[in-house]
């Protein structure tokens, strides 16, 4: 009876969540927009042809330019081709002062590959309200392109990703040093902007070092009804570790807080994707997002679906939030509040790995690394499952739902994962798990085997399964100190 009730009390609810969605399918409300920091408005219709076929990145880089500094706010009324590719001299770098709204008719249809359309590199105050953003790229399988295209030439090169690379060496560092004062001193070294990886590069929007109060509200992000896995966002958003302006860098400087910081006071509130490899990725600071839903995602493959994860599956592992462990002294991700978060989990393709020999991750919601921050009412229908926690501490997440399927992910993982520690002072409750496969061979919730733990607390946490094995149903072994935890794994 116990087991009939559990079941029955998570199916309610994942009706209820249905019945959401399907009325979010065919309505969804209205987002009311900030009042924009600037006194007027211009049509981007005064620097573009606005047919939505014809490539008007230059007209859009010249909009962009002029309103900065609150000179006015830019309205996207029309729809507007911004061809990027893999040409590294044509994404767009969004300046202090920059409001940006769509009107009813406004589109931007993009293509970037391996490199951004849009890049934030220490600026703040910018508003970017009721965007639609059309994908219409495909990420290569194999990373390594030959070379890269600058000013409409193409350029050999060896090695891989070259476009991403050629982009960060030659037009990133450089804007960094002319825009920003930052001098690049090579005496000790080659020197540039720090690396975020070839995955990072390929985000539509880059956002890096001291960029802040950013607002996005009411944005959607998508790529057309009819195009298959291989064509699908391979990040939306990017934020990640740049050096302060003003200073000089060198190979001998330590990239820490003294030298670098990561973008902060970041407002995401109505954000809606469909079509997507990675949602956001990367660090950040004092920030917050409500209301976020995703639909259709994947992994990088080609257009059969296979190769997955691209050529030795030099693509990350997709996430629809992956807030990253910083790999630099003293830098943190803090002070995060993710809320009201609808993942629908519509698959495309197949899981990366077939079996434990071949592991390279798997590309469930949410990944995160995170102090003094908080995740609430987070709900997911991914088979790939629900959460892996990375380094934390002081870190509440209460209000978790996740329905995944083992069998999908080949027995290999579970819905909850605790892959790499330490974790201090980590609060979990009210959380439900739902396993979809029938005879599932692993349990629900994964060990805790840094030693190092402490006080990691379950609370009123349930788990459903259908005719498990025996092993499924074993409680998870949590090593260190100062645990509690209230498991219930329920069976049918």
């Amino acid at each position: 009876m116990l087991a009939m009730r559990g079941l029955n009390s998570f199916g309610r609810r994942g009706g209820l969540l249905l019945g959401v969605l399907l009325f979010g399918l065919q309505s969804t409300p209205g987002i009311e927009a900030a009042e924009p920091g600037a006194t007027f408005s211009r049509s981007i219709r005064e620097w573009t042809v606005c047919d939505g076929k014809q490539d008007d990145r230059s007209g859009v880089a010249k909009a962009f330019a002029e309103a900065k500094n609150h000179a006015f706010t830019l309205i996207v009324d029309c729809p507007v081709y911004i061809h990027v590719g893999s040409d590294i001299s044509r994404p767009i770098f969004v300046e202090d002062g920059t409001t940006v709204q769509f009107g009813t008719h406004g589109r931007f249809v993009t293509d970037n590959v391996l490199i951004p359309t849009w890049v934030i590199a220490n600026s703040s105050d910018i508003e970017l309200l009721n965007w639609r953003v059309e994908y219409v790229g495909q990420l290569p399988i194999d990373p390594d392109t030959k070379g890269y295209v600058i000013n409409g030439t193409f350029v050999p090169s060896r090695g891989k990703y070259q476009p991403a690379g050629a982009f960060h060496d030659f037009v990133l560092t450089p804007w960094l040093a002319a825009n920003r004062g930052i001098v690049f001193d090579r005496s000790d070294g080659p020197i540039t902007s720090p690396w975020p990886g070839p995955t990072a590069t390929s985000a539509i929007f880059y956002v890096l070092g001291s960029s802040s109060s950013i607002k996005i509200r009411g944005m959607k992000m998508f790529v057309p009804k009819s195009a298959d896995g291989s064509r699908f966002i391979p990040v939306c958003f990017l934020t990640t570790v740049g050096y302060k302006n003003g200073q000089r860098v060198s190979a001998a400087l330590p990239v820490d807080a003294d030298s670098a910081t990561m973008p902060s006071d970041i407002e995401v509130a109505d954000l809606e994707l469909d079509g997507t490899y990675m949602g956001w990725l990367g660090n950040l600071r004092n920030s917050h997002f409500n209301n976020i839903r995703s639909f259709r995602y994947g992994d990088l493959q080609d257009s059969l679906g296979g190769s997955v994860g691209g050529l030795g599956k030099w693509f990350a592992p997709p996430h629809l939030f992956y807030i990253t462990t910083p790999k630099f002294k003293d830098l943190r991700n803090t002070k995060l509040e993710i809320r009201n978060v609808h993942d629908w989990g519509l698959r495309s393709g197949v899981a990366r790995d077939q079996d434990k020999a071949s592991l390279s991750g798997n590309a469930l919601s949410l990944k995160i690394s995170a102090a003094d921050s908080r995740v609430e009412n987070y709900i997911s229908y991914r088979p790939d499952g629900l959460l892996d926690l990375l380094p934390s501490e002081r870190l509440v997440m209460v209000g978790l739902m996740g329905s995944y399927d083992s069998s999908f992910l080949h027995g290999i993982y579970p819905a909850v994962r605790f892959p790499v520690g330490p974790y201090h002072d980590v609060t979990f409750e009210d959380v439900e798990i739902e396993d979809r496969a029938r005879g599932p061979t692993i349990g629900p919730i994964g060990d805790i085997l840094d030693a190092n733990s402490t006080n990691v607390s379950l609370r009123k946490v349930r788990a459903v399964l259908h005719a498990p094995a025996p092993n499924a149903q074993r409680q998870p072994r949590f090593l260190g100190k100062d645990h509690s935890a209230m498991i219930n794994i329920l069976s049918d």
